[in-house]
């Protein structure tokens, strides 16, 4: 997978950074791509954003010709192009919109060439894991950034405390995202609500304990079975 980029900045000796730094990003790390527009002008870029050359937009949220970089991204986001967007900001009040546009992540100012690497490198990470294996893959923000999960790599979420919480092999990922929201993007052939705070991947099941409403999972985690919900689970019981 290349990745195209497209970078909005109306400093001009930000934009030659921006555009110097991503280019060493790239060749240091071996990533197939490059910069295809660096632009102080959002005309100029969105013309090119629209010949859909490009598959991530760095755009500076705090414009100052005549409008910003949250409207540049609504405006993409409404033309139903298919690239990925990651805000620059000195301004972190921003960031509460930044899910509504579906923004793969932002950078804090001052960027450094390290806050720039780590976030393309998991850019270029999570693209690639989804186009190679072709797995379905769920996008949920977790803090500030967006993360990519491969649903087969899911083993249960669980509601509590206001947060849904997405449980893999090796990480634990937090999300505001409601439940029910989550449980629409899972696939309905492996997932199972097993509790009305939980929803299960039953290819990971061990056994069923219905004396003590639990299911243990093939890793060794549990999660709770609630009353109403045993029936559905009585195959997998001991």
């Amino acid at each position: 997978m290349k990745l195209f980029f497209a970078i909005l900045e109306d400093d001009r000796n930000l934009l030659r950074y921006y555009e110097s730094e991503i280019e060493s990003i790239l060749e240091k790390n071996k990533i197939p791509g490059k910069v295809i527009c660096a632009s102080d002008d959002p005309e100029h870029f969105m013309s090119i954003v629209k010949t859909y050359t490009v598959n991530v937009c760095i755009i500076d949220i705090n414009l100052k010709k005549g409008t910003n970089g949250m409207h540049i991204a609504r405006e993409i986001r409404r033309l139903k192009i298919p690239t990925e967007i990651i805000f620059i900001t000195g301004h972190l009040q921003y960031m509460k919109d930044a899910f509504v546009v579906r923004a793969f992540d932002y950078i804090e100012k001052p960027v450094t060439y390290e806050s720039l690497a780590k976030c393309i490198l998991r850019l270029y990470r999570d693209i690639d894991i989804e186009k190679s294996t072709k797995q379905k893959v769920i996008k949920v923000k977790s803090g500030t950034a967006i993360y990519h999960i491969p649903v087969d790599e899911i083993f249960y979420i669980e509601h509590f405390n206001f947060k849904s919480i997405i449980m893999t092999e090796d990480r634990k990922i937090e999300t505001y995202e409601s439940l029910v929201n989550l449980a629409k993007m899972l696939p309905k052939d492996k997932f199972k609500q097993c509790h009305r705070s939980i929803w299960i991947n039953t290819s990971y099941i061990d056994m069923v304990d219905l004396k003590n409403d639990e299911i243990k999972l093939k890793n060794g985690m549990r999660c709770s079975l609630g009353k109403t919900f045993r029936k559905g689970f009585s195959k997998y019981a001991v």
